[in-house]
C-alpha cells in the first residue's frame, strides 16, 4: 500500500505531478517511509520536471522517491543535483550462472550445468532474463532436453564450437574449418549473431594475450578462460590482431550480402590461410644476427684468401726459375675469361663500384703484366684514382712481380669485358643464392610474401655485406 510505480512514458503531464504531490503529503500506513518509483523519468515533459522540482526540493520526511532510466542525460541538471545518481552494470556471467544454479538445487529442478551456461550467456547480464529464459526452457521440455534442443529453443550457440572453430583457424587448418561451418548449419543460428560471437571470441583472446588478469576483462567462466588462455598462448599478439582486424573488415560484406553464407565461408577461409605473424623486434634480431653471420663468414673467405696468396710466391718464384717465359706472339689470343672474373671478383670485395666499372673493361694477363683497357671518361678516371688498390689486388691474384697498366680504348666493350660481366654476374648470381637459403631470409619471405627482395653489396670499413 505505501509503494507507488508509476509509468513515466504514460503519466508525464503536469496534471500528473500535481496529482502525486498531494498523495506524498500522507503518512505511510504500514510502513516507515512512502516508495514513489518513476520508470522511465527521462520521458516526463519540461513543465512535468518543473512542478516535481519544488517536492523534490523540500520533500516530506517520509517520502522517497526512485527515478529510474536508461538514459540519464535526458534528465535536467536541475533534477540530478537534488538527487543521489546510482548506475548499475551487467551481472557477470558467472554470477547469473551461479545464481541459476542455486535456483535450480532450491527448487530441485533437473537440468545440466551446461544448459545452465547456455541460459546465463543468452541473458547477457541481466538476471530477470536469465530467470525468464530458465523458465522457457523448463516449460519446453523441464530437465531432459538436449544441449541441440535447447540451443533451438534459446536460439544460441555452443561456445566450445566456437573454441574448436578457432583451435582450426589458429593452426591453419581451412579444410577442418569449412567442415565445421557445415556442421553448424544443423544447428538453428543466424549469421548475424554468430559473426558478433566469432568477433567477441577473437577479442577475448587479445585480451588473455594481453593481460595479467583476464577474468577482469572477460565475461566468461573459468573453464573458457582457461581455453582462452591455451588459445591466446601459443599465437603472437600481432597474429591475433590481425585475425581481429580481417574479421572487422570483413562485417559489412557478411551481413549486407544477399548470400551471408558463401560469403562467410570466404572470410573463414581467409582467416584459415593467414600466416602467423611475428613481432617486429624478434624479426629486427633475426636480421642483425644475420648481417654478424654474414660479416663473419666474408672475413672468414678473406682470410682464407689472403693466407693462400701469401704461399704463392714461393710457389710461382720457383716456377719462373725453372719456366721460360712465353713469348706473346701477334694476334695471340688474351688469358682466358676466367682470370679476368677472378681479378674482378677481387677487386668487388674492397671496392663494388669499381668492380662494376671493371665489368666494362678489357683485361689481357701476359708476360707478369696485367693490361686494363677502359673506355675514355669517367671509367677510366676512377680507375686511374684507385690504381693503388688494383696494383694490390693484382699482386694477390696472380702473384709478385704481377705490373699493371691501365690503357684508354676507343669505343665498344671487348670480348674481355663481355667475359668479366658474365663472370660478375655468375658470381653475384650465387651471392644471391646463397642468400635466398639463409633460413632467415626464407622466414623473411613467409612473413612477407607481398615484399620484394633486393641484393646489393655494401663497402665500408672492409666488410662486405
Amino acid at each position: 500500500m505505501d509503494v507507488f510505480e508509476i509509468d513515466g512514458a504514460s503519466n508525464n503531464s503536469v496534471d500528473d505531478v500535481r496529482e502525486l504531490r498531494e498523495n506524498v503529503k500522507y503518512l505511510p500506513q504500514a510502513s516507515r517511509h512512502k516508495i514513489v518509483i518513476i520508470d522511465e523519468v527521462h520521458q516526463l515533459s519540461g513543465s512535468a520536471f518543473n512542478a516535481l522540482l519544488k517536492t523534490l526540493e523540500e520533500p516530506p520526511p517520509h517520502v522517497v522517491f526512485i527515478f529510474a532510466t536508461t538514459e540519464a542525460h535526458k534528465i535536467p541538471d536541475t533534477i540530478l543535483s537534488r538527487v543521489q545518481q546510482y548506475d548499475f552494470k551487467m551481472i557477470s556471467l558467472a554470477e547469473i550462472l551461479e545464481s541459476l544454479k542455486a535456483i535450480v538445487k532450491k527448487e530441485k529442478l533437473k537440468i545440466a550445468d551446461d544448459h545452465l551456461l547456455l541460459i546465463a550467456r543468452k541473458a547477457e547480464g541481466s538476471m530477470r532474463d536469465a530467470l525468464s529464459y530458465l523458465d522457457q526452457v523448463l516449460s519446453f521440455g523441464g530437465g531432459d532436453l538436449s544441449t541441440r534442443e535447447v540451443v533451438d529453443v534459446l536460439g544460441v550457440l555452443d561456445r566450445r564450437l566456437l573454441i574448436e572453430l578457432s583451435d582450426h583457424i589458429l593452426a591453419g587448418k581451412p579444410e577442418e574449418t569449412l567442415a565445421l561451418l557445415e556442421r553448424l548449419s544443423s544447428v538453428a543460428w543466424d549469421v548475424k549473431p554468430f559473426y558478433g560471437e566469432l568477433l567477441d571470441h577473437f577479442r577475448n583472446l587479445v585480451v588473455a594475450k594481453i593481460s595479467k588478469n583476464p577474468g577482469n576483462l572477460i565475461n566468461a567462466t573459468e573453464d573458457e578462460l582457461a581455453e582462452l588462455t591455451r588459445q591466446a598462448q601459443g599465437a603472437s599478439y600481432e597474429t591475433l590482431e590481425n585475425l581481429f582486424s580481417i574479421l572487422v573488415e570483413s562485417e559489412e560484406e557478411v551481413l549486407r550480402s544477399s548470400y551471408p553464407r558463401p560469403v562467410l565461408e570466404m572470410t573463414l577461409l581467409r582467416l584459415a590461410s593467414v600466416r602467423p605473424v611475428r613481432p617486429l623486434d624478434e624479426l629486427a634480431e633475426e636480421i642483425g644476427k644475420l648481417r654478424q653471420a654474414l660479416g663473419g663468414e666474408v672475413a672468414l673467405r678473406r682470410g682464407r684468401r689472403k693466407a693462400a696468396v701469401r704461399r704463392r710466391p714461393r710457389r710461382g718464384a720457383a716456377e719462373r726459375k725453372t719456366a721460360p717465359a712465353r713469348p706473346r706472339t701477334a694476334g695471340a689470343a688474351p688469358e682466358p675469361a676466367d682470370e679476368a672474373g677472378r681479378f674482378i671478383h677481387s677487386v668487388r670485395d674492397r671496392d663494388f663500384a669499381v668492380a662494376t666499372m671493371l665489368g666494362e673493361a678489357q683485361i689481357e694477363r701476359a708476360e707478369g703484366r696485367l693490361t686494363i683497357r677502359l673506355p675514355k671518361g669517367l671509367h677510366y678516371q676512377t680507375a686511374n684514382k684507385s690504381k693503388e688498390l688494383l696494383d694490390e689486388l693484382a699482386v694477390q691474384t696472380f702473384g709478385p712481380g704481377t705490373s699493371l697498366v691501365l690503357e684508354e680504348k676507343e669505343n665498344g666493350v671487348a670480348a674481355n669485358g663481355q667475359n668479366g660481366q658474365r663472370a660478375a654476374a655468375q658470381n653475384f648470381a650465387e651471392k644471391r643464392k646463397t642468400a635466398l637459403g639463409h633460413p632467415t631470409v626464407r622466414l623473411l619471405q613467409e612473413q612477407f610474401p607481398d615484399a620484394e627482395l633486393s641484393f646489393r653489396a655494401e663497402n665500408g670499413n672492409d666488410k662486405t655485406t
